[in-house]
């Protein structure tokens, strides 16, 4: 028996009422697909209920179901609709930028959070953890970050975490000024697609890119406007961990978050 002979006994005994018979080069109608020779496309009602549905949340579930068919044009539709859409069409093109300081030394860690997010926060580069998990601040340093924010009762998907340098500079290096220069530009495009009321830089590296005067030591926990942002400069967690002193000014900065948000929003 041909494979086309057995898929349509497969649809008979499933839907005997709702039997078509066409020719195989019109495609087979199967579980949201219609399937032809050389080719697999969404079927129609489907593509709909995905334009109609689609939303910061379950972007990456319909992305998914594109990645089983011929879907480019729509994907490409679909990345333009939601900020998650755009912040992942920004990751692609980090990924495909060879010309990046460390591109094929180290782990993409784009970033993480709520698109629609009002504090983001921006450190200076992964380390061994974000680099193996590709995810940022999971490893000492996140589980204190986690802590502080539980603290002032922000869930962790509340709030958008990144970094300058995308990918982790050997050893753990400091990122040199190269490549907080070659990431810039994406950061750039990353803060206008999220749109935050508040930046908050967590360590030197971080509050330099945008307040290059400054001294982290003078600076932190000081409210600073900047292209209609408000900036928040903050110790860096790592550097918490290793001083009780920096751990206490670090908690006593984190409260002023919310304090400057509910100012933000009035």
């Amino acid at each position: 028996m041909s494979v086309i002979a057995t898929i349509l006994l497969f649809c008979l005994s499933l839907h005997p009422g709702k039997i078509v018979i066409r020719k195989w080069r019109q495609g087979i109608d199967f579980l949201g697909y219609v399937t032809m020779p050389y080719r697999r496309v969404l079927r129609t009602k489907t593509k709909n209920r995905i334009f109609t549905k689609i939303n910061d949340k379950n972007i990456q579930s319909y992305l998914g179901i594109l990645k089983h068919c011929n879907g480019y044009k729509i994907e490409q539709n679909i990345l333009k609709m939601t900020k998650a859409g755009e912040l992942e069409n920004l990751k692609r093109a980090i990924e495909a930028d060879k010309s990046l300081s460390l591109y094929g030394a180290a782990n993409l860690v784009f970033g993480e959070g709520n698109p629609e997010a009002e504090v983001m926060f921006i450190g200076e580069a992964p380390g061994f953890h974000e680099n193996k998990q590709m995810r940022p601040f999971v490893g000492l340093a996140g589980k204190l970050l986690n802590k502080l924010l539980a603290e002032i009762k922000w869930p962790r998907e509340s709030i958008y975490i990144t970094n300058i340098v995308k990918r982790r500079p050997p050893k753990n290096r400091d990122p040199l000024p190269k490549e907080i220069k070659a990431y810039g530009p994406y950061l750039k495009k990353q803060i206008k697609i999220i749109n935050p009321k508040i930046i908050a830089p967590l360590g030197r590296f971080a509050m330099n890119y945008f307040l290059p005067t400054e001294k982290i030591s003078q600076a932190h926990g000081k409210a600073y406007t900047l292209r209609g942002k408000i900036i928040l400069p903050l110790y860096h967690p790592a550097a918490a961990l290793r001083s009780t002193a920096v751990l206490k000014d670090l908690e006593a900065d984190f409260k002023k978050l919310p304090i400057l948000l509910n100012r933000a929003v009035l």
